[in-house]
């Protein structure tokens, strides 16, 4: 494996996830082709995207703790199913890119169209991870 800060690995090279005392991880691909693999060091921040429909106060928390120096990451954007949710003022006001995308036509779920515009911007943004930070519909 390459030692620069992030290595990606083929798909021909085995993959398992390890835990060391050097905090290395790595993060699995997910079998979508367009989808990289990059060995995690302690000095690379995680790329979060946050999925919320409320208020954010599950989003300020990743905030608070990526401030605090608690969690090695960073907010790559913010995204809402609610056109005036206050999620996305929050995100503004942390400098963090932050989107209303509808889930229309279903209300309970993300599907169909809306489901490859989530994903178009989940890998504009370079997400890694996503966190569903009170986000009310169904994904799969």
């Amino acid at each position: 494996m390459a030692t620069d800060s992030t290595p990606l690995l083929s798909q021909t090279e085995s993959l398992k996830l390890e835990t060391t005392g050097c905090g290395y991880q790595l993060l699995l691909k997910t079998g979508d082709p367009s989808v990289t693999i990059r060995a995690m060091t302690p000095h690379t921040p995680l790329r979060i995207a946050v999925l919320g429909s409320g208020s954010g106060s599950n989003c300020q928390s990743i905030i608070d703790a990526i401030e605090a120096d608690q969690l090695n990451a960073e907010i790559v954007c913010v995204i809402t199913d609610v056109e005036d949710a206050p999620i996305l003022e929050r995100a503004k006001r942390h400098a963090i890119p932050a989107d209303f995308i509808s889930g229309a036509p279903f209300k309970t779920k993300i599907d169909g169209e809306a489901e490859q515009n989530y994903i178009a911007r989940l890998k504009e943004c370079g997400a890694e991870v996503i966190a569903l930070a009170g986000f009310m519909r169904i994904i799969k």
